[in-house]
């Protein structure tokens, strides 16, 4: 499952790929502008998502697991890996965020 983010905090979703709406309950105009807090709960591991962000903000390859939550609320455990996408010129212009469900 893919989803493609802003570059900049808050990480605004810009695009969902099918896989991404099957395993996460929401269309893409439900996804689009919104931030990836629609899939985060309360069971949610926010210390691995700080860490996460810190590896993004650092402009790095980041990876690990998390348990998020389906639009209905039915939790789901994922690899999340989370890549930087760069322009010609080598900027990073958006992050590429790959869900596995395990």
């Amino acid at each position: 499952a893919r989803v493609i983010t802003e570059a900049s905090h808050p990480f605004r979703i810009v695009h969902v790929n099918p896989s991404w709406m099957s395993l996460c309950g929401f269309t893409e105009e439900e996804a689009v502008g919104k931030t990836l807090s629609i899939i985060q709960g309360p069971a949610t591991d926010f210390d691995a998502i700080q860490e996460l962000e810190k590896n993004v903000n650092s402009c790095r390859y980041a990876a690990t697991i998390l348990l998020n939550y389906k639009k209905g609320g039915e939790p789901f455990v994922n690899f999340l890996q989370t890549i930087p996408l760069v322009n010609e010129d080598g900027a990073i212009t958006h992050f590429l965020g790959i869900l596995e469900d395990l």
